[in-house]
């Protein structure tokens, strides 16, 4: 299989990882600027006053991630318009070199609004929805707008919110994996893209907060407050599939403590990951 590479620019405008931020690809049309609530009054100097966007207000409410979708000719003024929404803590603005047209927005923000109802990993807070059905279009529109989404898509994943595609379903035939230990960690999962999708049911180990590592219990902490883990009956489950970072971060999680997960998880016959992809 080909694979193309490409490289991705982050411009960190206040210097620091989560203030103001531009990512972008010199191949792509679409970039993003990333602006946190309290830099929200930078936004014109980062992306200036009138330009066309689409956009996601980003954030939580009582631990579930919510995620507002709109689009507007006014960046200057319309992020204000927000500021009766509590909820979000990060702006994400999608642009085009191109200047994206009115249509294009229009688009844009109902093809978002129904990809993020489609994958179900946070709570959609429109009130007013945008239209429901897209609007008909050529062959060489489609071809545009894929890409524009698929552009989106990714930047999305790089400002750190992995929110648009689809939960992973496996096919039957695929192998599935396993990680487990006498503490009660019974957990399951596939690996697919160099990670491990953990399913629903999956237990972590029976380990109390001052028995892990503060960083394993910091990733616990933001897996409750994403709504993947809930505690039930005093035991850590899976609620909804996890796609972990890295096969490691999957099996810290679930056993507790530091873990290779190339080694830990294993299928049924005992075979690790690091033999089926790295041998």
């Amino acid at each position: 299989m080909s694979s193309t590479v490409k490289t991705f620019q982050t411009t960190f405008f206040n210097g620091i990882s989560k203030g103001c931020r531009k990512i972008f690809s010199h191949t792509d049309v679409i970039s993003a600027v990333v602006i946190p609530r309290e830099f929200r009054n930078e936004i014109k100097t980062h992306i200036g006053n009138d330009v066309n966007v689409v956009y996601l207000l980003l954030g939580d409410v009582d631990g579930e991630s919510v995620v507002y979708v709109g689009r507007t000719r006014r960046t200057g003024k319309r992020p204000n318009e927000h500021t009766k929404k509590d909820f979000w803590s990060e702006l994400i603005f999608f642009s085009s070199s191109h200047q994206f047209t009115s249509d294009q927005l229009e688009y844009m923000e109902c093809l978002l609004y129904i990809k993020l109802k489609e994958a179900g990993r946070v709570k959609v807070d429109n009130r007013i929805s945008p239209r429901i059905t897209l609007p008909e279009i050529s062959t060489g529109e489609q071809a545009i707008f894929d890409s524009f989404y698929n552009q989106i898509v990714t930047l999305t994943e790089l400002a750190g919110y992995d929110i648009l595609n689809q939960e992973y379903t496996p096919d039957n035939s695929e192998t599935a994996f396993f990680c487990e230990n006498n503490r009660g960690a019974r957990a399951k999962g596939f690996f697919r893209g160099n990670t491990i999708f953990v399913q629903p049911g999956s237990t972590f180990a029976d380990v109390s907060d001052s028995g892990r590592e503060y960083k394993i219990n910091e990733r616990i902490k933001e897996l409750l407050a994403a709504g993947i883990l809930i505690k039930k009956n005093g035991k850590l489950k899976v609620q909804r599939e996890w796609k972990a970072n890295s096969p490691s971060d999957a099996s810290r999680c679930v056993l507790g403590h530091q873990s290779n997960g190339w080694k830990d998880w294993k299928d049924s016959d005992n075979k690790t990951l690091n033999e089926y992809f790295r041998s």
